[in-house]
């Protein structure tokens, strides 16, 4: 984020969805949903997850809730420094919703279940002092 000389710093997917940044060869994000008509073939999913610097903050209105996206637009326009990279290691799940947010705490909630339940099995069938 910071040899790139950006404001702002996209965490994107190449896969799940909606895919609608378009990203140039450079890392600069050039359009968000075709609002400007680029119509770019590879597009990436915006995680919602981004790295700021402070003068990020200067564009936004204190005590005031509102998408960062038309500002994000705004920067495009101007060619002012909005970059992006894609990030695909690891697991990653949109939980945007209300539902995808229950989804994924009965998705940990019953990992962690099993995992208790393999703890309590290995406990049980050790002789003599161990850990785990």
């Amino acid at each position: 984020h910071q040899k790139s000389g950006n404001e702002v710093t996209l965490a994107l997917r190449s896969s799940g969805g909606p895919q609608q940044i378009a990203l140039s060869e450079d890392g600069r994000v050039t359009d968000i949903g075709n609002q400007l008509e680029i119509n770019a073939t590879t597009k990436y999913l915006f995680s919602g997850i981004y790295l700021i610097e402070a003068a990020f903050l200067a564009r936004l209105e204190a005590g005031v809730k509102k998408s960062v996206i038309p500002t994000f637009m705004d920067m495009i326009r101007a060619g002012e420094g909005l970059g992006g990279v894609v990030l695909d290691e690891g697991n990653w799940s949109d939980i945007g919703t209300l539902d995808e947010f229950e989804a994924m705490n009965r998705r940990f909630g019953a990992e962690a279940s099993e995992i208790e339940m393999i703890l309590a099995a290995k406990k049980q069938r050790a002789s003599g002092p161990c850990a785990i």
